[in-house]
């Protein structure tokens, strides 16, 4: 881990860790602020566990097979041309962004889409993404949804495109 710099962690080219890699966020400055961004890139088959208070923002780039656990999240979780990727949020993230990954799944936390609240996944260039969340306050159980990986745009002479998602028919 490179913690040199004060506002970012650096979780960089873990390859099969035979444990998991705890990464301690540092409590907020004097301001009450959470300055520290976590970036975890280029590992393979490891987890990852995030703990011990807020971080800003967390970046997942280029990883395979990672396992990525944490408490909360204050703006965006992202994760970039990434494979067979899952990411849990345990307490609070609004935010998923997923951009050129495939086989991705994020587990999404109570608390940030329970109680009117709601949680934003934005996709990009990405296949086979998924999200797990209880659908119910309360339920044991969590359900599965699939992220749409098409888009159809309708063209007309003297009109507004239409964006529309694309599901196949399950038969």
């Amino acid at each position: 881990l490179d913690t040199s710099k004060k506002d970012k962690i650096f979780a960089d080219k873990y390859d099969s860790a035979a444990e998991p890699v705890i990464i301690e966020i540092p409590a907020a400055g004097e301001d009450g602020k959470h300055l520290t961004g976590v970036f975890i890139g280029s590992s393979k088959n490891t987890t990852f566990i995030i703990q011990g208070g807020k971080m800003k923002n967390l970046t997942i780039q280029g990883c395979t097979r990672c396992g990525i656990v944490f408490e909360d999240c204050i703006t965006v979780c992202e994760v970039i041309s990434s494979k067979k990727c899952q990411i849990q949020a345990k307490t609070t993230c609004g935010t998923f962004t997923i951009d050129k990954s495939e086989g991705v799944t994020f587990y999404l936390p109570d608390a940030s889409i329970n109680g009117g609240n709601i949680v934003k996944v934005v996709s990009s260039l990405s296949t086979g993404t998924n999200c797990c969340y209880t659908d119910v306050a309360g339920a044991e159980d969590q359900v599965e949804k699939a992220i749409p990986d098409q888009i159809e745009s309708v063209f007309a002479a003297g009109a507004v495109p239409v964006h529309g998602v694309v599901i196949p028919d399950a038969e």
